[in-house]
């Protein structure tokens, strides 16, 4: 767990790219004005901009993993599982969205030398993605709603609805007409369809 001013650090270059900043403009005496710090004490924390970055990152995906599990965690079957994991996505796009524009720095300017080692959780990450929705697909399998696929292609199944949902929030903001519930039970279906037995 980050110390009480790292997750203000975080807190402030996620409150920066809120208000638009453009972070390969962004320095670091914009960070600690942010997170209502010195720039020094910035520095006794991390050594440059881009070991806030990446350390940002990682603080944001796996404090999402962890809500997202522990709220999984309350559900008892396959479809209450899945609507709260398509729920959490509708109610978190705009940090979910952030933390793909962080990822989009590194992406254009590549992983500097000395944070290769910072860098190795993403692997990590993913597995531990990776196994949380072939543990819900289990469920859907002993419970009837999903048939028996390869875990590759339960994966695929679940990273295209959930970029569909995603896609579709970036390009097309929810109308007042459209209630959440609606929305999220229509990806539901979608999931369901394409995993059938």
């Amino acid at each position: 767990m980050p110390c009480e001013k790292e997750l203000a650090i975080y807190q402030g270059v996620l409150h920066l790219l809120a208000e638009g900043v453009d972070i390969y403009a962004l320095k670091a005496s914009d960070i600690a004005q942010a997170a209502g710090i010195g720039k020094g004490t910035l520095y006794n924390y991390f050594s440059s901009k881009e070991e806030i970055i990446l350390s940002t990152i990682r603080y944001t995906m796996e404090d999402h993993l962890r809500r997202l599990r522990e709220a999984m965690d309350q559900e008892p079957d396959f479809s209450g599982k899945l609507h709260c994991a398509l729920g959490y996505e509708l109610s978190h796009h705009s940090h979910h969205s952030q933390t793909l524009f962080l990822l989009s720095y590194f992406r254009a300017r590549g992983l500097p030398p000395e944070l290769k080692k910072a860098g190795e959780f993403f692997p990590a990450l993913q597995e531990e993605t990776a196994a949380l929705i072939l543990q819900i697909a289990a469920l859907g399998q002993q419970e009837g709603v999903v048939g028996n696929y390869s875990p590759e292609e339960i994966l695929m199944a679940f990273t295209g609805v959930f970029s569909a949902l995603s896609l579709r929030l970036c390009s097309q903001p929810l109308l007042a007409k459209e209630p959440e519930e609606e929305l999220i039970d229509s990806y539901y279906r979608l999931l369901v369809r394409s995993l059938a037995p």
